[in-house]
């Protein structure tokens, strides 16, 4: 009778965290540091492209968040300066890299965040909304 009232309460422990777990909203779930493995960018065509590289992002609980991310193949700079880049050099780092900053918020509903982009190393993406969807 013992083994069987363990077992019934080990069970019912799983639910209670199964319940807890239901009950966290995204914007609960998405705070924190996060590695950046991989993008998928979809033109306006609907055309899908894959884009390799490694990153970070971050979503702090106050609602600002900082994303990085960088191709794998960056080359160095043979004069070991970035004020000193070759121009190939520099078009293939701008080509490869993307670090952007703001604020998000988190629509529960659609499962999507919403970063508003407030500083970018691609100026255009200053003052505008990015949807990811979760």
């Amino acid at each position: 009778m013992k083994r069987l009232i363990a077992a019934l309460l080990f069970l019912a422990s799983f639910a209670v965290v199964s319940a807890f777990a239901q009950k966290t909203s995204l914007r609960e779930q998405i705070v924190g540091t996060w590695i950046h493995v991989s993008t998928t960018v979809t033109a306006p065509d609907g055309k899908k492209m894959d884009r390799p590289g490694q990153g970070v992002v971050i979503y702090a609980p106050d609602g600002y968040f900082a994303f990085v991310n960088v191709a794998n193949n960056l080359p160095k700079l043979a004069a070991n300066n970035r004020d000193k880049a070759t121009v190939e050099e520099a078009k293939a780092i701008v080509a490869g890299s993307i670090a952007y900053y703001g604020t998000y918020t988190v629509d529960e509903g659609t499962k999507t965040i919403v970063p508003k982009v407030e500083g970018s190393t691609f100026p255009n993406m200053v003052g505008t909304d990015q949807s990811r969807i979760v």
